[in-house]
């Protein structure tokens, strides 16, 4: 499943609010913009987080918890989600792959071996979407070895 995510300018009231309930009951990250009420957009926000409370307690948790983390940002216009009709292709995104502790990752390896990859942060890399399963292959090979002849010395 792709991740989907709405802005709603106007969400405090009327159709904007309607559109913003509407994304966040069908499981949209929503983004609430408003120019004047604060305390209706709040309400739409707190009823928003109120319909879903196994992706703010299960799935948001997750990220925080994990030491590699990928995520698949599309570069093609998703502007208006309710009449796109395809998730964007691997090679129309790119791959933010955050590591929780970049102690001993060796970035500058994985930047030449990652053809137009980057570093964003600094435990952060950015790799072409049609790249990821390289990617992985590249991070996490060496950490399963690892593991494997930590096990391998335990015995």
């Amino acid at each position: 499943m792709s991740a989907k995510a709405l802005l709603v300018t106007g969400a405090s009231r009327g159709i904007g609010r309607a559109c913003a309930l509407l994304a966040g009951r069908n499981g949209w990250a929503v983004a609430v913009n408003y120019r004047e009420d604060a305390k209706a957009a709040d309400a739409v926000v707190e009823t928003i987080l109120r319909r879903m409370p196994d992706y703010i307690n299960h799935i948001c948790p997750q990220f925080s918890r994990t030491h590699v983390n990928f995520q698949r940002v599309p570069t093609v216009d998703t502007s208006n989600p309710f009449i796109a009709k395809d998730i964007p292709t691997a090679d129309e995104s790119m791959v933010v792959i955050r590591f929780a502790n970049p102690k001993g990752i060796d970035f500058p390896y994985l930047v030449s071996m990652l053809h137009n990859s980057w570093m964003s942060r600094p435990n952060n890399i950015v790799v072409p979407g049609g790249q990821m399963g390289l990617a992985m292959q590249f991070i996490f090979t060496p950490m399963i070895l690892r593991l494997i002849d930590m096990k391998k010395r335990s015995q």
